[in-house]
Parts: C-alpha cells; sequence; structure tokens
C-alpha cells in the first residue's frame, strides 16, 4: 500500500496556520497586559472610537491586507511543501522526501523504528484524519517525536500494521516463536489476538489524577500567596485581593486536571506476545503501541495520597519514545498493590531483583546533619536580622520540616542488585521504586567527597538511554563496594539499549 510515493494529508497545512494564530494571540495578550487597567474603563474605548474616526480608512485596510498577506504566505509556503513531500516504504527502509528548494531524503531502516503512536485530537476526528508519530532508537532525538504523517484515519492504521508487520519480517522471527516476550519483533503474527491486561473505568481515572496531584508544590503555591499578607507592610490591602488570587488558582488548576481526566478517560492496556498496545482519551484520542523488548526502565511509583489506599502505578522508560509533551507509557495507572505486582510480573518479570537489600550509609546521615546545620544557621541569621514574628515563626517550621525530611530521606533509599538487575528505591513523600536491566545503563559515576571517602562509601549517578526526564538517575549514599560490583556488571553486560 506504501510502496509507491504517499503524502500527507492536506490537513498539514492547518498546522503551519496554527503558528500564525499563537503569535496574533501572544501580540493580543501583550497589549492587554499593557493596559489591563484601562481596558474596564468606558473613556479608554471612547478615546480609541475617537482615535480610529480620525485615520484615514486607507490604514485599516492595509492592516487587514498585510494580515491577509502573512496568512497567504503562509499558505502558499505549506501548500509547497505538501505537495513536494512524500514518504514511502522501500524494502526494509521507510523514504521521506523533500523535493523543495531545500532539498532532504530520509532513510529509515524499519527496524530502527522503535515506536508507531496515533493521536487524534478533535479537529482531526472531525475531519477523520490521525496523526502518525515516529519514534526512532536514538538518544539525541528522544526529546521529541521524529517524524509525524498526517493521514486519513484508515491510512493510519494501515501504516501502523505495516511498519510493525515490516519488522517482524525484516528480523526473521518464526510465529512460533513468539511465545516469550522479550523478542526483537514489534508486531505478533496476523492470527495472534491482543488480550486485555487492564481497562480503567471513568471513576478510576479521575482517582487516579485526584490522588497523584503534587500536595507539596501546591502547599508552595499557596504558601506563595500568602506570604505579602505577612511580611508587606500593606497586608491588609494584598489580603483583599487573597480570595480573587486563590480563587484563579484553584480554578486553572481545577480545569487542568478536568482536561487531563478528559485525555485518559478510557484507559485501556492491551498486549499480545510481544507487544503493548495503550488507548486512551476522550478529547484527544491517542493510541501508543512499543514493544516489550524496548523497555529499559520500569518505575514502580506510589505517591502520598495514594500510599494511604494501598495503590501503586507502573510506568516504563521505552527506547526512543518521543518526549515532547511529557508522554511516558503508563503499563497501569493506580491499582491495588497486589494488582501492580501482578501486572509487573507479566509484562516486566525480567525486571524484577531477587538481590539483598541495602540500606543507607551511615555517611548519609553525616552529611544531612551537616546541610541541617548550615540551613538552621541560615535561618537564624534571618530570624535576627528581620524583625518580623511570621518570618521566625516561619524560619523555626521550615527547620523542623527541613531535620524531618533529612532523617526520612536517608531511610527511604534503598539499593538492590543480583546478576541482572539493579533496584533502587527514594522518596519521603512519594515512594518511587526504578528497576533497570544492566544492558541499559549507558555508564555510571560514582561520586564522593572527603567525608564520604573516608568513609567509603559514596553516591552515583548513570543515565539510560531514554527522555530527559527519565534518563538521569542518582542514588543515595552507600558503600562503595556495592557500586564496585554493579559497575562491574554494566561494564560486563550485553548492550541491549539499542535491542541489536
Amino acid at each position: 500500500m506504501f510502496n509507491t510515493p504517499t503524502r500527507n494529508h492536506i490537513s498539514v497545512i492547518v498546522e503551519r496556520l496554527k503558528i500564525v494564530f499563537i503569535v496574533l494571540i501572544i501580540v493580543t495578550l501583550n497589549i492587554l497586559a499593557e493596559s489591563d487597567s484601562d481596558i474596564f474603563n468606558p473613556e479608554y474605548w471612547r478615546a480609541l472610537a475617537a482615535t480610529a474616526e480620525g485615520v484615514q480608512d486607507y490604514v485599516f485596510a492595509l492592516s487587514g491586507l498585510g494580515f491577509a498577506a502573512v496568512c497567504g504566505i503562509v499558505i502558499f509556503i505549506s501548500f509547497l511543501f505538501w505537495r513536494k513531500t512524500y514518504f514511502y516504504i522501500d524494502g526494509s527502509n521507510l523514504i521521506y522526501e523533500k523535493r523543495t528548494i531545500f532539498k532532504k531524503f530520509s532513510k529509515l531502516a524499519i527496524v530502527n523504528i522503535s515506536t508507531v503512536n496515533i493521536e487524534r485530537s478533535v479537529f482531526e476526528r472531525l475531519i477523520g484524519t490521525s496523526k502518525v508519530k515516529l519514534d526512532l532508537n536514538s538518544a539525541e532525538t528522544s526529546e521529541q517525536t521524529d517524524f509525524t504523517f498526517f493521514l486519513k484515519a484508515p491510512l493510519a492504521l494501515a501504516l501502523q500494521a505495516e511498519i510493525n508487520g515490516k519488522k517482524q519480517g525484516l528480523l526473521n522471527v518464526e510465529p512460533s516463536s513468539l511465545s516469550g516476550v522479550n523478542n526483537l519483533s514489534g508486531a505478533a503474527p496476523a492470527t495472534e489476538q491482543r488480550r486485555g491486561l487492564i481497562s480503567f473505568s471513568t471513576a478510576q481515572v479521575i482517582r487516579h489524577k485526584l490522588l497523584t496531584l503534587p500536595i507539596i508544590q501546591g502547599l508552595v503555591v499557596v504558601f506563595s500567596l500568602l506570604t505579602p499578607v505577612f511580611f508587606e507592610p500593606d497586608g491588609a490591602e494584598s489580603l483583599s485581593s487573597l480570595p480573587i488570587a486563590l480563587a484563579l488558582t484553584f480554578g486553572g488548576g481545577l480545569i487542568a486536571v478536568i482536561y487531563s481526566c478528559l485525555n485518559t478517560l478510557g484507559y485501556k492496556v492491551e498486549m499480545d506476545s510481544n507487544s503493548i498496545y495503550i488507548d486512551c482519551g476522550i478529547l484527544k484520542k491517542t493510541s501508543y503501541s512499543f514493544e516489550l523488548s524496548k523497555i529499559n526502565g520500569v518505575f514502580l511509583k506510589r505517591p502520598l495520597l495514594a500510599r494511604i489506599f494501598g495503590l501503586s502505578s507502573i510506568e516504563v522508560a521505552v527506547v526512543g519514545f518521543g518526549n515532547e509533551k511529557q508522554e511516558i507509557p503508563q503499563l497501569c495507572l493506580l491499582v491495588p498493590n497486589a494488582k501492580a505486582q501482578e501486572i509487573l510480573e507479566i509484562c516486566a518479570s525480567d525486571f524484577l531483583c531477587e538481590g539483598v537489600l541495602h540500606k543507607s550509609h551511615k555517611s548519609a546521615y553525616i552529611i544531612g546533619l551537616i546541610k541541617l546545620s548550615v540551613t538552621g544557621v541560615l535561618l537564624t541569621a534571618a530570624g535576627v536580622i528581620v524583625d518580623n514574628i511570621y518570618l521566625r515563626i516561619g524560619a523555626a517550621v521550615v527547620f523542623v520540616l527541613a531535620a524531618v525530611s533529612a532523617y526520612l530521606s536517608c531511610i527511604t533509599k534503598t539499593i538492590a542488585y543480583d546478576g541482572r538487575i539493579l533496584a533502587y528505591s527514594r522518596g519521603i513523600f512519594s515512594k518511587q521504586t526504578s528497576m533497570f536491566k544492566y544492558g541499559d545503563v549507558q555508564n555510571t559515576v560514582v561520586k564522593t567527597n572527603p567525608i564520604t571517602e573516608k568513609l567509603c562509601s559514596g553516591k552515583m549517578v548513570f543515565y539510560i538511554l531514554s527522555n530527559m526526564r527519565q534518563r538521569l538517575h542518582f542514588t543515595g549514599y552507600f558503600d562503595l563496594s556495592i557500586f564496585d560490583n554493579i559497575g562491574k556488571a554494566v561494564v560486563n553486560a550485553k548492550d541491549t539499549s539499542s535491542n541489536k
């Protein structure tokens, strides 16, 4: 079907026009920001009308023509790009070609395509199109989608199926061998049916969004809004505007939660013998698919509120998964801990670590005490210099919270390793256990200072091939012998990050 040159759907031109409208919105907001105190004044509008009457009509005509000309130029250039841009499948390669003045010819080995995802916004659903997003096994472009195509919805599904089918054929995977979860192919045999792993009702989606709200960040925002009331001379005046500020803050947060819920409703996870398929969303329908063999990190997350109800969620790092919109595949939303463990055993049993759990080294407490002492000195100095009872009370509260946090930070950090897997846990309020195969770790760096080195301890920093949010990882302070063993295991392990 895609062996001959194929164009994007013409709706791609609308994507180009979005830039024009965004610029206009920014300009309008800037104008309103400069005159926000005047636009509600009747005199402002009378003066504006008088000014308009004194200006020749051709000025307005020219401004209208100028706007039309800008839109026309954008449409014309976008039309040329659309007419001269093609993609097609040539044997084992996907070809992407621009035949414009600035020619571009990209040949992508299909076996290097990590994920083929489909996204449909409200506008795209109205006109019957889909956005197909291709991601490659590349660290350089892991922060963005590598290639995006706009196609009719049936063609988008056909392209996804054809690429996955080509990968299976190119890797010479026999259908009889697709019984495990570690095969290299990204597509199941045509006769194999997907089976449902888990699905979530509307109530469960809302529960997930509410229990994963960032409580600490919210408290910081509220505290910043209350600060002027206690520390500024005109605190009474600030207090009068506080209800409006709080209403806007919580109103904006509520809208964000509702929008996020609408894009997560209908969350469903399916799988076959070697791939995961995720579908979700009402406003923006999204379909993710990736191979189990492309998973190079598993994260068991337990936010503070979720821990109260014994719930956990599972995220995964997938090689090449574009992340320009903070897209992170979730094997499941919040579920009971026993159910989360069951899903881990089904989808990521090769990430479960059987090693002994090691707690933080005693040097972690010493370093924490030093940092706490410095914090105490700074807070004491601020309380002495500034004669404000609220500041002194706040400083005392901050010091107590810092002391409790330093202690909890030490006792909650753990690390475990065996012959295949490295796993570490961290988090005071929102706990997270991260699991990696040695072959997926790009490099390790052990950091020490004069105190920890004398105590034969340090902390380790390491990277995996993933987007920025999931790429960098760092542990707490542990015995150097532990890091030495892990470092040797990483060096000796076969590279699995590219799954070749």
